[in-house]
């Protein structure tokens, strides 16, 4: 009989673990089924950096990248007076240089500023309506872009040597775009061979070679980018030595005094001493 009641009890606890596990785990479903399942709320993360500088006439770029967004509604607006530019691909004003590029399926939402001028230098914030609203901020710059040639405007060569003409332009790039840029003589284009074209995030510089100068390569040549205002350097090319005249554009005036001169102020003044 004690054995009996060894494998009773033995048995009973057993099966009262068994029931407990089963409470708990009833337990524990139905409080996640009351629950419901889990949100995830949105993540904004920049496409590239907050600061963002435009040329002005060119288009400017604010990616804002969004994960997680469901069924919510994207929205841009302009910080300054709170206007509603757009709402997911939807544009919401009268001007139409604004739009998105959202290609579809993907996370990026990208605010664009067709033909950008100063006036829309200010902030712009990419918004989740969730609540509270989700939001990141873009400082956008706009800036006029020129082209500068390097040192005086009229430029002397001699034949035979080796010009070089450097053109700054202020014109901010990702350092990966293509830029329009071409030098031009007496209006005419130059042969793309002839110059290097090199970019930052704040500037663009060609530097065009003429080796071997020839009296033909004189003329005006012109720096042109295809958005920004252009420069221009007149290049004289000269044979022998190089007249001082040239380098200061006019002749200087020379008063020499001759002995014919000497006698003639002689003369006069013993007149005017006689008269007296």
């Amino acid at each position: 009989m004690p054995e009996l009641r060894t494998m009773t009890w033995c048995s009973l606890r057993q099966n009262s673990s068994a029931l407990l596990l089963l409470i708990s785990l009833n337990v524990f479903f139905h409080k996640a089924s009351l629950a419901g399942p889990v949100i995830r709320l949105p993540q904004l993360t920049y496409g590239g950096s907050a600061n963002v500088t435009a040329t002005a006439g060119q288009t400017a770029k604010l990616p804002c990248n969004i994960q997680d967004l469901g069924d919510r509604a994207v929205s841009w607006i302009r910080k300054r007076d709170l206007h509603i530019l757009t709402t997911d691909i939807f544009t919401y004003t009268s001007d139409a240089r604004y739009q998105v590029a959202h290609p579809e399926g993907s996370q990026n939402w990208t605010l664009l500023v067709k033909y950008a001028q100063a006036r829309d230098t200010g902030v712009y914030e990419c918004q989740v309506n969730t609540e509270p609203k989700r939001s990141l901020a873009f400082y956008l710059r706009v800036v006029e872009a020129f082209a500068t040639i390097q040192g005086p405007r009229q430029v002397y060569a001699k034949v035979d040597s080796t010009l070089r003409l450097t053109c700054v332009v202020n014109m901010p790039t990702t350092g990966s775009e293509a830029v329009a840029l071409s030098w031009l003589q007496n209006g005419e284009p130059l042969a793309a061979d002839r110059w290097v074209t090199e970019t930052s995030q704040e500037y663009v510089t060609s530097r065009l070679t003429i080796s071997g100068a020839r009296l033909r390569d004189s003329g005006a040549y012109t720096c042109a980018p295809a958005n920004a205002a252009h420069a221009h350097v007149q290049v004289h090319v000269i044979s022998g030595e190089h007249p001082a005249a040239m380098q200061h554009g006019a002749a200087p005036v020379q008063h020499c005094v001759t002995p014919h001169h000497l006698i003639v102020t002689l003369l006069c003044f013993v007149v005017i001493v006689h008269c007296r």
